[in-house]
């Protein structure tokens, strides 16, 4: 479990903490007196309104963010992405090397940098809209690859 304090930035990260509490306070002190204040327009209400829910968003933002947790902005926003699993090959090898091509490109293009000694490749890479035609090659001691497995194509919505 992530410390609520990390150990480098423990001084300033207090500083910051305890500055955005007095914000919170002061901006929910200022809330309520204008709630209570008729006179007040209701823009004044609304714009301290949405300063609240701001500075509550961004202080959270922050804690996930200085604790090592993914940002809400990275969850709010899903990459697409391909997994592909394949069967072992019956020769004896030492991996595997994935290749892809997309939409009407006539060549498949390489897409891991290192042998892959597992069964399982994710390509991160993709874009939604997009067919691809993904091919596996094994590659033995020497070095040498075999030819294109079967191809899969799918389309990234």
């Amino acid at each position: 479990m992530p410390s609520l304090i990390p150990v480098q930035q423990s001084g300033i990260w207090f500083l910051a903490f305890a500055i955005a509490a007095v914000a919170v306070v002061f901006i929910l002190i200022c809330l309520v007196l204008l709630v209570k204040d008729r006179g007040a327009p209701a823009w004044t209400k609304l714009g301290v309104s949405f300063a609240l829910i701001a500075v509550c968003l961004l202080g959270t933002e922050w804690v996930r963010v200085t604790n090592g947790q993914t940002s809400l902005l990275q969850l709010l926003h899903k990459p697409h992405q391909v997994v592909l699993h394949w069967k072992p090959s019956s020769s004896a090898v030492i991996g595997y090397n994935v290749y892809r091509k997309a939409g009407n490109n006539a060549d498949f293009v390489k897409l891991n940098s290192g042998t892959i000694s597992g069964l399982t490749y994710t390509d991160d890479a993709v874009e939604s809209g997009i067919t691809y035609e993904y091919v596996t090659r094994s590659v033995d001691a020497s070095g040498r690859e075999s030819g294109d497995s079967n191809a899969v194509t799918l389309h990234v919505p």
